[in-house]
């Protein structure tokens, strides 16, 4: 898809990060996410303590689970900002114990892909995506970066037009100088309709 989204696109609105600065290539669409857990034994008192770290590189939507209208930042708070419980075994006595990670962006992705998983190419739950987000509240303190520097702007919408997954045609619609276009095979047009409820990859 080098045509519909060249890298001068991409990297137009790309800051530099401080973190793992020697990855740059691997950078461009991807994240990092520490998980902390952080609770008690209740059986011997133990503290316990433990981190881990992860790949992010895209977030799949599952539509069939909204049913108002589809919001990026209500995805990624519920995923990524939202306590969520683990099992695991004290270290010191083996007692199994419940405990509470959270997760957070210990570097930020220099754009965010948002696929739609759709079984149907069009899908009767509204979609309206967010145009700016900004993630600062799920960034770990240790990373030090203004709020200034999470905030991100929607700049591109593929899009398929059919009423099934046998037939069809796919346009894209990008944002540039602060004016959306669509892009329909060699027509590079102003944007004249919405899509939303035919796309299925933002970024």
């Amino acid at each position: 898809r080098s045509t519909l989204f060249p890298y001068t696109t991409l990297f137009r609105s790309a800051s530099e990060n401080k973190i793992f600065p020697e990855s740059k290539a691997y950078s461009i669409f991807s994240g990092i996410l520490k998980v902390e857990i952080n609770c008690q034994c209740n059986k011997c008192n133990e503290e316990i303590y433990h981190y881990s770290f992860g790949d992010f590189v895209d977030q799949i939507l599952y539509l069939d689970s909204f049913s108002t209208k589809c919001k990026f930042k209500d995805v990624l708070d519920k995923n990524i900002g939202q306590s969520n419980k683990v099992s695991m075994n004290c270290p010191k006595c083996k007692n199994k114990i419940c405990c509470k990670s959270i997760s957070k962006f210990i570097k930020i992705p220099e754009i965010f892909i948002f696929t739609l998983e759709r079984y149907l190419v069009r899908n009767k739950v509204p979609v309206e995506p967010d145009e700016y987000i900004n993630i600062h509240d799920l960034v770990d303190s240790s990373l030090k970066i203004s709020k200034d520097q999470c905030n991100y702007e929607l700049f591109a919408i593929n899009i398929r037009l059919g009423d099934d997954l046998s037939f069809g045609h796919e346009i894209c619609q990008i944002k540039q100088d602060n004016k959306w276009y669509t892009i329909n095979d060699g027509v590079f047009n102003l944007k004249d309709s919405e899509y939303y409820e035919y796309s299925y990859g933002l970024f």
